[in-house]
């Protein structure tokens, strides 16, 4: 148990993981150790329930990871933290993939990675943000 809840901090983007690691079973949950936690969420110890990132993966809100990482990145670029923002844009995009809220990671992503002087990062995102146009 500890393992799948440790794993859930894991995050990847290669096909392998997503694709190989996920056993996506209609409850919106598509990384293999959170389906696990999700398998057992009815045993699983305080510690991991008490946690606001578990508790979205866990929750019946299909976007309830994206809307987890949002308010992360939301906070950080508040306090100035545009390094953090940046990377939690992105999770908040491709942790569990939405399409849905595509144009706000996008606009969060390139806003961050021009504050953070992120140059590469800033351009590639302006390039996906004219693909979506």
């Amino acid at each position: 148990m500890s393992y799948y809840y440790k794993g859930t901090q894991a995050f990847g983007t290669t096909a392998h993981f997503t694709q190989t690691w996920s056993t996506y079973s209609g409850n919106g949950v598509n990384k293999y150790c959170s389906q696990k936690l999700y398998e057992m969420k009815d045993i699983l110890p305080g510690y991991i329930l008490e946690d606001k990132y578990i508790q979205a993966v866990l929750g019946n809100d299909i976007y309830g990871v994206y809307n987890y990482w949002k308010s992360e990145a939301e906070e950080a670029e508040k306090a100035g933290r545009h390094v953090e923002a940046y990377l939690y844009w992105y999770k908040a995009g491709w942790d569990e993939h939405t399409y849905d809220h595509m144009e706000n990671i996008l606009e969060g992503l390139v806003r961050n990675a021009q504050k953070a002087g992120y140059d590469a990062l800033y351009q590639i995102g302006l390039y996906h943000q004219r693909s979506l146009s």
